[in-house]
């Protein structure tokens, strides 16, 4: 069995106001993409990964992070898209039939995966085709209309977030984001976005996505917020095995 991990680094993360892409900031001394890169490398579910990046960092991300920690399962670099879906695409462009069973498709932006989730995921994708993992939420949650008034107040026991990673049977993720792409202008033209793989997977195949739960150390880092509190939840880990 074969796993191949796509790790998404061509976002240019406007949100956090630097001129450096998030991913590539500094965090307890190490560009954000290194831990997501380390945390698959160091999980021998993991065959290789494949990075998705601008080609403007490929020599960055070759040269300060994979070969400088020697994260030899990197097998590739790939020139990201313009929006995350294109992205994901040129991912699962780069790997073939022979080399994958199972892709993980995780955001470079979430540096706090931890090994016992993408370990976790790699066993329930064995049972079922496409994983999720995520968290439930533990706000109230208010639907609106177009002009701002709540039209539904779901179940907040039934509402969850979406994370990385997200794991699919490679030849169903595959043809799931074949045919986005072939009818990408109908859902551009209808206001739709895909937003994560798991919705391409529910629009395009018969298959249901299994939610399994995530951790809430694995954040996403869009804001100076959240850098902030990425970095106070590294300082309170157990320290990591860094040593490379």
């Amino acid at each position: 069995m074969k796993n191949t991990a796509i790790i998404l680094s061509a976002g240019q993360g406007k949100r956090m106001q630097k001129a450096t892409p998030k991913q590539y900031l500094s965090l307890d001394g190490r560009p954000i993409l290194y831990y997501s890169l380390k945390a698959y490398a160091d999980v021998p579910e993991i065959s290789n990964i494949v990075v998705v990046a601008c080609e403007s960092d490929h020599d960055f991300i070759h040269n300060d992070i994979i070969k400088k920690y020697d994260l030899a399962k990197v097998s590739e670099i790939v020139d990201g898209g313009l929006e995350r879906h294109h992205s994901v695409y040129q991912g699962l462009l780069a790997t073939s039939a022979a080399d994958s069973d199972y892709i993980f498709i995780h955001d470079g932006s979430r540096p706090l995966i931890d090994a016992a989730t993408i370990r976790k995921t790699a066993e329930a994708v064995l049972q079922h085709p496409a994983i999720v993992v995520g968290i439930p939420v533990t706000d109230t949650v208010k639907l609106l209309d177009d002009t701002q008034m709540v039209c539904e107040t779901p179940r907040r026991s039934s509402v969850w977030l979406a994370q990385t990673p997200q794991v699919f049977d490679a030849p169903l993720i595959r043809e799931a984001y074949r045919k986005m792409m072939e009818n990408e202008a109908r859902l551009t033209a209808e206001g739709i976005t895909i937003t994560d793989d798991a919705m391409a997977v529910e629009r395009f195949s018969q298959t249901k996505v299994m939610l399994i739960p995530g951790s809430v150390r694995n954040i996403k880092i869009t804001t100076p917020e959240d850098m902030e509190t990425a970095q106070l939840i590294v300082a309170m880990q157990t320290p990591l095995n860094l040593s490379n």
